[in-house]
């Protein structure tokens, strides 16, 4: 059986692909016109001095291009110590930072920040806590998202309290809109004190109140308003209302009615004029022996 012809090439011992060459020297003569040409390319070194690489764009290796690529210049090196002036730390960054410098530009945008030595809001001397503010108003960043924000109201006293007292015509009441203590008065706060709205509103219109003396609400009736903590007239701030009275006037009023006359009314009972008049006079006897007592405690 005969052998299938082989490339008329010298030295080319392939079968015959087509035109009497073997399918290399044909491509060869298909592209460049002649099948016998070697036309391989030839790897060039490197055009960079010292650099012991074959090229493979541009004349240079591989790691030389890629610098160029990146930094515009193929003798591009990266730099050994930190890039900000009078910073000797290792460079750890891309950027040519060290890890200090780049940690302060991914916190606050500038490599080169520094740390304020007082907070940075204005008019405040006091020293840095957190994120350039001092404790204060790093505090209120926290609970409000401003720093700057405060929940204390700092207009003078007289001002806050008329903001929260509700004046009407006539001889009504002036009802406090304000914060009140568990027993219904209201309350204010003065010079870092807290005191009681309607002795304040007293003090104001009359001045100080004198020693021993409680303020009275002329506006309460202990026949129509039960009292107690509900009772309408303990946040009353009219000044025409108020009046200073010995402890136990205020004693007397409260305690209008015996005990086992509330027990009678709650039961659903009623009360005989002759009762109320006798629970009166009682409670006025408890209220003096009470006053007796102070003054005998007093000496």
């Amino acid at each position: 059986m005969a052998s299938d012809p082989t490339c008329m090439i010298e030295e080319c011992d392939t079968v015959v692909y087509a035109r009497g060459w073997c399918h290399r020297h044909y491509t060869r003569w298909r592209i460049h016109g002649d099948p016998a040409a070697d036309y391989r390319r030839v790897r060039k070194p490197c055009n960079i001095a010292d650099c012991e690489q074959l090229a493979t764009a541009r004349g240079w290796c591989p790691k030389h291009y890629e610098r160029w690529k990146k930094h515009g210049d193929p003798l591009y090196t990266r730099p050994v110590t930190c890039c900000i002036e009078d910073c000797e730390r290792p460079r750890k960054s891309k950027q040519g930072w060290c890890s200090m410098h780049w940690k302060r530009w991914k916190r606050n945008g500038d490599a080169e920040y520094q740390r304020p030595v007082i907070c940075i809001i204005p008019d405040c001397e006091n020293p840095v806590s957190g994120r350039g503010w001092c404790k204060m108003h790093y505090h209120r960043w926290e609970r409000n998202g401003d720093p700057t924000l405060t929940m204390v109201d700092t207009r003078p006293a007289v001002e806050r309290f008329r903001s929260k007292v509700q004046p009407g015509a006539g001889n009504v009441c002036w009802p406090w809109d304000g914060p009140t203590q568990r027993n219904g008065y209201g309350t204010l706060r003065v010079e870092g004190k807290y005191r009681r709205a309607h002795r304040y509103a007293y003090e104001l219109a009359y001045g100080p109140v004198p020693d021993g003396y409680t303020i009275d609400h002329t506006c309460h009736d202990p026949e129509q308003c039960e009292g107690g903590v509900d009772c309408p007239h303990r946040r009353c701030c009219n000044p025409a209302h108020l009046k200073a009275v010995p402890p136990g006037h205020n004693n007397t009023k409260g305690r209008c009615v015996s005990r086992k006359a509330r027990r009678r009314t709650a039961s659903g009972g009623t009360l005989s004029p002759q009762a109320t008049q006798r629970s009166l006079q009682l409670a006025a006897g408890r209220a003096a022996d009470a006053s007796q007592c102070l003054r005998t405690r007093g000496t």
